[in-house]
C-alpha cells in the first residue's frame, strides 16, 4: 500500500468529495453526507482515497442503497453488511471512492465520533 502526505491528495480528494456530494444530495435530499476517513484529517498520511458518509433514516435505506447503486456504485465483496451498514464502492472516478451507506442513529455511526476525535486532538495539539 502506497502512502501519500496530505497535500499530495487532499486537493484532488475535496473536489471528488464536492462532485460526489452534489450527485447524492440530488438523489438523497434528506441524507447526511460527510467526508470521513483519513482523508478527512488535515495532514495525515493516508492511500489518498475519499470515503462518504451516507446517513439515511433506516425506514429509506434500502430506497437509498437501490438509488446510490444508480450513480454507478456496488456493494465491496467481503465487508460486513448489515441492515444499518452498507459499503458501496465504484470505479467510475478513476480514484478510490467508497460510500458508508449507514442508518442514522446507528452505532455504525462512529465513523464520524472517530473522525471528530482525530480532527479535535489534532486542533489541540495545534494550539499548544
Amino acid at each position: 500500500m502506497l502512502l501519500k502526505k496530505y497535500e499530495d491528495y487532499s486537493e484532488q480528494v475535496d473536489i471528488l468529495f464536492k462532485v460526489l456530494s452534489r450527485e447524492l444530495q440530488s438523489i438523497l435530499p434528506e441524507a447526511r453526507i460527510e467526508h470521513i476517513g483519513s482523508s478527512a484529517i488535515p495532514g495525515s498520511v493516508s492511500k489518498g482515497d475519499l470515503d462518504v458518509f451516507v446517513g439515511i433514516d433506516h425506514s429509506y435505506f434500502d430506497q437509498a442503497l437501490s438509488l446510490i447503486k444508480s450513480l454507478d456504485f456496488y456493494e465491496k465483496a467481503e465487508t460486513f453488511r448489515s441492515d444499518e451498514l452498507c459499503m458501496l464502492v465504484t470505479d467510475k472516478f478513476n480514484h478510490d471512492v467508497a460510500i458508508q451507506l449507514v442508518s442514522n442513529g446507528s452505532e455504525f455511526e462512529d465513523f464520524l465520533k472517530f473522525r471528530d476525535v482525530l480532527n479535535a486532538n489534532l486542533w489541540e495539539a495545534q494550539q499548544n
